[in-house]
């Protein structure tokens, strides 16, 4: 039995193969998102082609996806977050190392803002249950810049 490291070493050891093999690593990223299994690939290509296809994301659905999609499959809101990361991820340069750094390897699911995009400890980024999720009211009487304001005294009536 070959191992898959030794059959592309073999098979790709012409430049040109090298380099489509290396493009297709770095599109596969896209691919995969962070607490979706492999079984999700095949619709998240589709989904991809279904909402480039369009002007403007017109099949967008924020809380769901297209044909076909389940609970068990990324929202569309998920899936555009994680393409604009892995983005990033590829074309932002390293932390720290300067131009010449070399970017380091990263896991499958990785990337600038976080491990798989799921919701930070102890809920949403934005308050609500889910990574989009609904921002809490504030407290009554509260404003923008913290305590409520004093109420004014009434004016003396002549």
């Amino acid at each position: 039995a070959v191992s898959a490291a030794a059959w592309l070493a073999a098979t790709h050891a012409v430049e040109a193969d090298r380099a489509i093999a290396h493009q297709h690593a770095k599109l596969s990223r896209f691919l995969k998102l962070g607490g979706f299994g492999d079984e999700t690939k095949p619709y998240v290509r589709s989904r991809i082609a279904e909402l480039a296809s369009g002007r403007c994301l017109c099949e967008y659905v924020w809380d769901g996806g297209g044909s076909g999609w389940s609970d068990s499959l990324p929202t569309d809101a998920d899936l555009l977050v994680h393409l604009f990361a892995t983005y990033l991820d590829l074309v932002a340069p390293p932390s720290g190392g300067g131009a010449a750094a070399k970017p380091p390897a990263a896991a499958a699911g990785s990337s600038l803002f976080g491990s798989a995009f799921g919701a930070p400890p102890g809920g949403s980024l934005f308050g609500g249950s889910s990574l989009l999720g609904a921002a809490p009211r504030p407290a009554a009487g509260s404003s923008l810049f913290g305590a409520a304001p004093a109420p004014a005294a009434a004016a003396a009536s002549p």
